[in-house]
């Protein structure tokens, strides 16, 4: 990862949770665990003053999360409400079983009516458009979408 306004904040094998200015980029290699949320939770607020944005990349290898790791990740999302601007969350899963992720994940979203914009998609390039529109009231200029999609690149490469 060559960027040098790509931050990364922390890694593991499983996962790397960086920074792009007021954009906090998420990506999973492997299914969370509670261990594992807990990190990212306790680095959202180092992207949050100012107003930020949370993309989140789940890559095909994940497994659907546990009621115990939502947890986490909506006390951490809660935690930063006030200067949460939206969330975009990308199901890099193929097909019938993609569409159906993304649905389900869609659901989830709308019964527990998050206080924040938040879509999901099947591609990061189309995430990647919606960004900057939601990033416009932070106190960062927001990333471009061909920025968003080169530095998520970088970040799946690294594996």
């Amino acid at each position: 990862m060559a960027h040098a306004d790509l931050q990364v904040l922390v890694q593991d094998e499983g996962f790397v949770f960086a920074r792009l200015r007021a954009l906090g980029i998420l990506v999973w290699f492997k299914t969370p665990t509670t261990q594992r949320a807990r990190l990212v939770a306790g680095h959202l607020r180092d992207i949050a003053a100012g107003g930020f944005a949370l993309l989140t990349i789940v890559t095909p290898p994940c497994a659907p999360v546990g009621a115990d790791v939502r947890a986490i990740f909506d006390a951490g999302l809660r935690a930063n409400q006030d200067s949460l601007l939206g969330t975009a969350t990308v199901i890099q899963v193929e097909g019938v079983l993609g569409g159906l992720t993304r649905a389900i994940s869609r659901a989830v979203t709308l019964v527990s009516r998050v206080p924040y914009p938040n879509n999901v998609y099947a591609t990061v390039a189309d995430a990647a458009m919606w960004i900057p529109q939601i990033l416009s009231e932070s106190a960062q200029p927001p990333p471009t979408p061909e920025e968003i999609v080169e530095r998520v690149s970088a970040v799946l490469r690294r594996k």
